[in-house]
């Protein structure tokens, strides 16, 4: 009886360790709701995160209006993403991570964008089941959502699941870019996201052709 006992307790004593193992790992993450990518002048690929809204003060919009995205920028996406992840004072976990937003500038190098799935694909980090939309102002669509109660992530979800385009659409995800890069068989049609009146809004699309997804060298034979 007395060994039995003892194993009981001894079992509850493990799982209380777990438990509070657990508890301090939680308490070293931090939890993005969005990521976005751009790409500047000087062909750098700009990596950030957005994470959950902190604050929902009145003044909100008029504060968001007066910062700027944070972004690290480097030769590559893999490169730029880890940079980010290194300023953070936390791990990074993607298990809430709904929306990757890419711009215009960083569509437009296609060898940029296949080096990034290659990267998404090996890594397995973010879900497949984020959405994937594009901006030409990538910094004005991140700004306008933390004038938002919720945080861009949540908002730009929220917005696509809602819309009328998202009614009468799959919505795109990463898992289907993943795939059709592999696939290189279907054109496809990303939700394109601009800025009006400081609100973030759906009112067309990024038409991405099948050829989109070759290598130049595929492209000219």
């Amino acid at each position: 009886m007395k060994n039995r006992i003892g194993r009981i307790l001894g079992i509850i004593f493990v799982g209380a360790l777990l438990s509070g193992c657990r508890a301090t790992e939680l308490e070293d993450r931090t939890f993005p709701m969005m990521a976005a990518v751009d790409y500047d002048e000087e062909k750098q690929v700009g990596f950030t995160y957005v994470f959950p809204v902190l604050r929902a003060e009145p003044d909100a919009a008029a504060q968001a209006g007066e910062d700027e995205v944070s972004m690290n920028y480097a030769p590559d996406f893999g490169k730029a993403c880890k940079a980010h992840e290194a300023s953070l004072n936390k791990e990074a976990d993607y298990n809430h991570l709904k929306v990757l937003l890419l711009g215009t500038a960083f569509m437009e190098e296609p060898q940029q964008c296949r080096e990034m799935l290659e990267f998404l694909w090996e890594e397995e980090t973010f879900p497949r089941n984020t959405y994937v939309c594009v901006t030409d102002d990538v910094q004005g669509v991140i700004l306008a959502g933390e004038s938002q109660t919720a945080d861009a992530g949540t908002y730009i979800e929220e917005l696509l699941e809602n819309h009328e385009f998202g009614e009468e659409e799959k919505l795109p995800t990463l898992g289907t870019l993943l795939d059709e890069q592999k696939n290189q068989v279907l054109p496809l049609r990303l939700p394109f996201l601009s800025v009006q009146d400081k609100t973030v809004v759906w009112t067309a699309f990024y038409e991405v052709p099948v050829d989109w997804w070759k290598n130049a060298e595929e492209t000219e034979l």
